[in-house]
């Protein structure tokens, strides 16, 4: 692990075992149980600004720019989706509510 990088240090050794020719295979085994939260989770911006300096010193700089605009563009759908799951669940709070005091005024 390149311990320089405090967030994207997964990221590093991913991309120096690809640069290196290895190749990855999907083996349908648990091997560990991913937790959110932690550092890359408390600091938006440092994961940002961490993970566009990685891109940057891995790879051409037009490669990396292109890169970098890919990861903003998924990191926004992931916030338009989590607001959208979270509405979701808001209304359907509300529509259980609804049900519960209907059954309730109609006793």
């Amino acid at each position: 692990y390149d311990e320089s990088y405090r967030i994207c240090a997964d990221w590093a050794k991913w991309i120096e075992l690809s640069k290196r020719g290895c190749t990855f295979e999907h083996i349908p085994v648990i091997v560990c149980h991913f937790v959110l939260g932690g550092l890359s989770y408390r600091s938006v911006k440092e994961r940002r600004r961490e993970q566009e300096r990685l891109l940057m010193e891995s790879y051409p700089e037009e490669l990396a720019e292109v890169l970098i605009g890919l990861t903003g563009k998924v990191a926004r759908r992931l916030t338009v989706i989590r607001r959208l799951v979270w509405l979701s669940a808001i209304l359907l709070l509300a529509v259980i509510a609804l049900a519960v005091w209907t059954v309730i005024a109609c006793r």
